[in-house]
């Protein structure tokens, strides 16, 4: 017995894979650019943050939460949102 699908769920099928792959996209497209403002802004942060005889403040502490705990987590956040890994399973 064939199953008949039709032709507006088909079309909504394509339509919702193309908006997967868009969004895949824009996803790296967001992290290339917060990768490049993490490498432009690296020199600031060498003479502003690590070279200063000041001590831990709490704008110091809010700077290191958000650059160095903060974009990790979106970096895999992302990762797992654009399907870039491959399918989960229960065997090791």
């Amino acid at each position: 017995m064939a199953v008949t699908i039709p032709a507006s769920v088909l079309q909504e099928l394509i339509r919702a894979k193309s908006n997967l792959r868009t969004s895949a996209y824009t996803c790296a497209a967001g992290m290339m650019i917060m990768l490049y403002d993490w490498i432009l802004t690296f020199p600031d942060e060498v003479r502003y943050i690590w070279s200063g005889k000041q001590k831990m403040s709490k704008a110091k502490a809010m700077f290191f939460w958000n650059r160095y705990f903060v974009v990790p987590w979106i970096v895999i956040s992302n990762y797992h949102i654009a399907g870039l890994r491959g399918p989960l399973s229960n065997n090791l």
